[in-house]
Formats: structure tokens, C-alpha cells, sequence
């Protein structure tokens, strides 16, 4: 099963950089401009300059945002603003944030983790990719060498041997402990040869289930791939045969999974106006009206009422009968939705409320490409969607239900993936907390 293993990452060094709050940042693919910018205001250091290097119209083969990423990568390990541990370690990261007023704390392990083809099923993905990002990332590594930021991998801990490692961790003081955007990142070091060992036997008999981060795993797995075939066959133990992972509980409490609400624009009149009728053929439809201040309480309720997938619909106006109302939509007749999925799908995947609305609603009946990209966004707070189409800026938004870890681990084992956009981890892990070379 998982071979996991304890490395000598590269880590900010504390003599250098005093302050490692200003270097810490999230990861590249959450990154919007106005951010990029305040980023790389705080700190010349801050890893935003190795996760996403700055793209200039003059780029050229010789000198573009991975050469100089790359020159910078090494130019901050030869004057020790990153240092290399001298132990093979586990690191503990500790990751405290607050959702509606609630406070809950992450446990994750950084570890590396041998890389695996998807149809071994010792790694298992739950969810589709583009190739776009993946291109990024594989560029990054070969310049770097390295594994900038963690794939995100879920685990199952029945025994609670990793648990019992993660509390003797906790006895010694960190190596990092701040505050960033209003979360708390505490990072132990697990280095001990009985608790290393532990940890590394206890995930041998484990199957790992990717969370966030497919775009990296396959990157580097391609990475590895392409390795083995220049050189005629990587030694067993070679760095790139493994790639840097956050190892999450699936019993973890501070483990949450909002959900990606569709926001769609572009939309022409015409199929605005034949959407009820299409939605009546298929669902039953109950109004709830939002000019009561409980209304999401009410939505709730009808959601857990409900057996059957039940979605939420706003912004369908015709001739005003439906203005100020959140419309819940019930499906009347599973099996009649399954028929129109792509038969290669699991029966766990056609009744899914992504799956539903991604290929019965925004493709069947909106005549829209689920990847459009320029057409569909993807809100995870139910409030903002609502402003987004009372401001103009989109017509319509389905909101579905958060995809719970029993979800994702059926998905996988299965050997099927959910659609794009179908889980949002929150909080996203941050990057810069450790490096792995691959040298």
C-alpha cells in the first residue's frame, strides 16, 4: 500500500526571515491579481515569487517565469533564506481557522509519498482535471527540482497510530507558530526515530485518497515518468519517485468541504424563458420567499426533508412571479436523469447534485459546456452568490449540497471521479511552509 516516508525539507530560515507571516501565502491556483500584488508588496521573500513567478511580454525560452524562478530558488538556498533540515522528518501542521463564527483546527503531516499510476488504487483521485494547470506545474518542477507546495491526501486512521504520533509531536516546541490572514499556522518537526517509524509502518497497510492538488500529483507523476524513460530506469529510492503530500484524518474535525455553487451568465433570453418548463419536467418546484429573514433556515429544512437530490435555484424571474423567491428544486425520478449521464459513470456519480446539475441542467437543457469557463463560476458563500445576481453581474445560481468524505471515498473506490469543481477543502493549505527537492 502507501509508501510514506520521512525528508529533509528546505524551510524558511528563522535568522534570516524573522517575520515568517509575511512570507507564507496561499496556493497558486487561489491566487487572484489584487492578491498576487499585496503578496509580493510584503515581503521579498514572500513564496508567491516561487509559486507564481511574474509573466512579462518579453518572455522568451531563455528567460521567462520559470528561469527566473529557478535562479531565484537558488539564490535564496546560497544565502540560507531557505536551509535544508539536516533529519529526515514528518511535519506536523497545525492549520486554526474560524467558519461562521466557528473555530476548528486541521491536523495534517507533510510527508513524501511514492507516486503510483491511478489504476494501482493505492493513490485514488475523486475528481476530473484540465490540462492547462497541469502543464504549469510540470514546467515549475523541472525548473525548480522540487515540490513547491503539497498535494492535499485524505487517510483512514482506525487504529489511531498516527493520531497517538501526531499528540507525542505536539510535546516540543515548534518551528514555526504565526498568524496569517487570520489563520494560525503552528509547524512541529517529528523526527524521532520510534515515532518516524511508527507513522511510516502505520501508513504502509493505507490506501490515500487525493483531496486537492490532482493537478500536482499528475504532474509530478509525469515528471517521475519522464525521468525513468531519459535515464533508463530511476533508482528505487530517487526523490522524484515520490512527491510532497499533507496527510489528512478523514475523522479529522478541523476537515471541511464547502460547497461550489454554479453562477452562470451569458445566457440568452430565449433559453431563460424555456428553462422552467424544462426544470417543471424534471422536478418538483418549491418556492420559498426571501423576503423572510429565516429563508435559509427554510431552505434547510426542505433540503433535509428531502430523499431524493434537492437543489436550489435563484435568479429565474418570469414576469416577476418568481422575484425575491429561492426556488428548491426535487428530482422526481432518479432513473430518468441517470439515462441521460454518460453511461460510464458510477451509480454513485448520477446522483450527485454537481452531477446533476453540471449534465442535466447547465448542458441538456442550458445547451452549455460544463467546462465553459467564461460562462460559469464557482461561489462557495451562499451570500455572495445572491449580491453576484442582484448586482447584475450574473442571471442565475444552482446551489447544491457540500459533498461529504463518505462521497469522495465511494467516488474513488469506484474508480470514478466527481465533476470539476465539485469539493472546495476550505481552508486551501498554505504554501510555504515546507520545500521537498528533488535532487
Amino acid at each position: 500500500m502507501a509508501d510514506v516516508k520521512a525528508f529533509k525539507a528546505y524551510r524558511y530560515n528563522n535568522n534570516k526571515v524573522n517575520d515568517l507571516s509575511k512570507v507564507i501565502c496561499p496556493p497558486y491556483d487561489v491566487i487572484s491579481k489584487e492578491q498576487e500584488e499585496t503578496l509580493r508588496a510584503r515581503s521579498p521573500y514572500n513564496y508567491i515569487n516561487l509559486e507564481e513567478g511574474e509573466i512579462y511580454n518579453d518572455d522568451n525560452d531563455q528567460n521567462n517565469k520559470y528561469t527566473r524562478t529557478s535562479a531565484l530558488l537558488n539564490k535564496w538556498i546560497n544565502e540560507d533564506i531557505l536551509k535544508r533540515d539536516s533529519t529526515p522528518s514528518f511535519y506536523l501542521h497545525e492549520q486554526t481557522f474560524s467558519l461562521k463564527d466557528q473555530v476548528y483546527t486541521r491536523h495534517g503531516i507533510i510527508a513524501c509519498v511514492r507516486l503510483y499510476e491511478w489504476d494501482e488504487m493505492i493513490i485514488r483521485p475523486h475528481e476530473g482535471t484540465l490540462s492547462g494547470p497541469k502543464t504549469d506545474r510540470l514546467n515549475l518542477i523541472w525548473a525548480l527540482n522540487a515540490n513547491t507546495s503539497s498535494v492535499f491526501a485524505l487517510y483512514e486512521d482506525r487504529d489511531g497510530v498516527v493520531k497517538e504520533a501526531i499528540n507525542v509531536s505536539k510535546i516540543y516546541s515548534p518551528v514555526l507558530d504565526t498568524w496569517v490572514d487570520g489563520e494560525h499556522h503552528v509547524l512541529h518537526i517529528i523526527n524521532d526515530m520510534e515515532n518516524v517509524t511508527a507513522i511510516t509502518q502505520a501508513f504502509a497497510s493505507k490506501t490515500l485518497y487525493i483531496a486537492d492538488g490532482h493537478h500536482r500529483y499528475e504532474s509530478a507523476l509525469y515528471y517521475r515518468n519522464e525521468l525513468n524513460n531519459c535515464s533508463g530506469g530511476l533508482p528505487q529510492e530517487h526523490a522524484a519517485n515520490y512527491v510532497m503530500m499533507t496527510l489528512v484524518d478523514f475523522d479529522d474535525s478541523g476537515l471541511l468541504i464547502l460547497p461550489p455553487h454554479r453562477v452562470l451568465k451569458g445566457l440568452s433570453q430565449p433559453v431563460m424563458e424555456n428553462l422552467f418548463q424544462n426544470l417543471n419536467n424534471f422536478f418538483d418546484v418549491t418556492e420559498v420567499d426571501m423576503k423572510n429573514d429565516d429563508y435559509w433556515a427554510k431552505a434547510q429544512e426542505l433540503f433535509n426533508e428531502k430523499s431524493s437530490v434537492c437543489l436550489g435555484l435563484y435568479g429565474l424571474a418570469k414576469d416577476d412571479i418568481f422575484k425575491n423567491k429561492l426556488l428548491i428544486l426535487t428530482l422526481k425520478d432518479l432513473s430518468a436523469t441517470a439515462d441521460m449521464m454518460p453511461y460510464h459513470h458510477s451509480d454513485m456519480y448520477k446522483k450527485l447534485d454537481v452531477s446533476i446539475v453540471d449534465h442535466i441542467i447547465l448542458e441538456e437543457m442550458l445547451g452549455l459546456n460544463s467546462r465553459e469557463e467564461s460562462m460559469i463560476s464557482y461561489v462557495t458563500d451562499k451570500n455572495e452568490c445572491i449580491k453576484l445576481i442582484d448586482d447584475g453581474e450574473y442571471q442565475l445560481c444552482f446551489f447544491v449540497k457540500a459533498v461529504t468524505p463518505d462521497d469522495i471515498r465511494a467516488i474513488a473506490d469506484a474508480r470514478d471521479r466527481m465533476p470539476r469543481k465539485s469539493t472546495y477543502f476550505y481552508p486551501k493549505l498554505p504554501s510555504g511552509l515546507t520545500i521537498n527537492g528533488l535532487d
